[in-house]
């Protein structure tokens, strides 16, 4: 957006340039010419050159520019006092730093805090309580606000619990801390539930279900991931292991191969089972197939890699994840002949009822 110099032929009376004004609003690129009388308030002589011209546009569109820029300036300014203001008032330095060491990262070594999980958790739920900005005495009255703050930015119901877990315990700490009542935010039910669902799934909507991901279409994109990502996505396709599951192939300590006569099993540990006995967190999958065996080879080579979800996106499919090995799992042995409740098992589901509601595709119709 600024204003231009246009030369025109040299047979035309002088000058032989004219001026205009382009506005680049809304992504259209618009050109007016301006009026010739109004050329004098502009700086603008018809007995300029074209080159004194262009040296008069460039510093009306500098000008113009370094205005820009105050503006922009002074909304930042105004944006980051605002956010200070916000923080002092509902989370104060001292408080939040007591709070973390109390409770966020009471467990987890100092080293490890930056990168661990419930730190982009606690961030998230910091910013929450700076959008709502009520004091934790008022959340449980005006829960509604929560709600709705949480259904505009389109969070997913299952984020929603987690954040709601350290908001809660916030509230409860600075409550307690000053002597005040306070009563919890309840997880969204009902209609509140359901509108938060709703806006989640209407910006995605398959939500962060990834598509099943088969042998045949890994195949087909081999040549576009690197061979360690290959791999990563072999394992999960042929073993319906987990993300991190894969990622463990190359830790002994999680991932085992255990071979008993002419039988190869894969033992893999289940990290994400917290409420059991470590020795029942091992699944066991035997290789019944060649391509299991291949796998078995794969991991012992250790050339595994994780490939980001937009790279699989973007040489497979839009909709696969890196679940969707594990997504298509089940599916895929019922087709090679085994039972629903053997597949759980490897799975490493606690019930058939989960394999079923989760990972069978029940618009697939069944193998002959």
């Amino acid at each position: 957006m600024g204003y231009r110099v246009i030369p025109l032929p040299k047979k035309k009376k002088t000058p032989h340039w004219k001026v205009q004004f382009e506005d680049r609003t809304n992504g259209t690129r618009k050109a007016k010419d301006i009026p010739r009388e109004q050329w004098l308030e502009l700086g603008f002589l018809p007995s300029m050159t074209v080159d004194e011209a262009r040296a008069r546009r460039d510093q009306l569109n500098a000008q113009e520019e370094m205005r820009r820029r105050a503006v922009k300036r002074r909304a930042i300014d105004e944006r980051l006092a605002e956010e200070e203001l916000t923080q002092t008032a509902f989370l104060s330095p001292i408080d939040t730093a007591e709070f973390e060491e109390k409770y966020v990262f009471s467990r987890i070594p100092v080293e490890q805090r930056g990168r661990h999980k419930v730190n982009s958790y606690w961030r998230a739920a910091k910013r929450v309580i700076c959008a709502v900005k009520l004091p934790p005495n008022e959340w449980f009255a005006l829960k509604h606000i929560f709600y709705d703050h949480f259904s505009a930015q389109k969070m997913s119901p299952s984020y929603v619990r987690k954040l709601l877990q350290l908001i809660n315990l916030y509230g409860f700490f600075l409550a307690t801390k000053r002597g005040l009542p306070f009563l919890q935010i309840p997880a969204p039910r009902g209609r509140e539930a359901q509108r938060i669902a709703d806006a989640y799934f209407d910006k995605n909507e398959d939500g962060l279900v990834s598509a099943p991901l088969d042998p045949k279409k890994l195949e087909a994109a081999k040549s576009n991931f690197k061979p360690a990502q290959y791999n990563w996505l072999y394992l999960t396709v042929w073993f319906g292991l987990r993300p991190l599951e894969a990622d463990n192939v190359k830790n002994p300590k999680h991932t085992k191969i255990v071979r008993t006569g002419k039988r190869v099993e894969l033992h893999v540990y289940q990290s994400k089972l917290r409420s059991v006995p470590r020795p029942k967190r091992w699944k066991v999958i035997p290789c019944l197939h060649p391509a299991q065996l291949k796998g078995i080879e794969i991991i012992a080579t250790q050339n595994v890699e994780r490939p980001l979800n937009k790279t699989i996106r973007a040489h497979i499919d839009d909709a696969i994840t890196g679940y969707g090995g594990r997504k298509n799992f089940v599916d895929m042995m019922l087709d090679l002949g085994h039972k629903l409740e053997t597949i759980a098992q490897w799975m490493g589901h606690s019930s058939i009822e989960r394999t079923w509601r989760s990972y069978k595709d029940r618009q697939r119709p069944e193998a002959a």
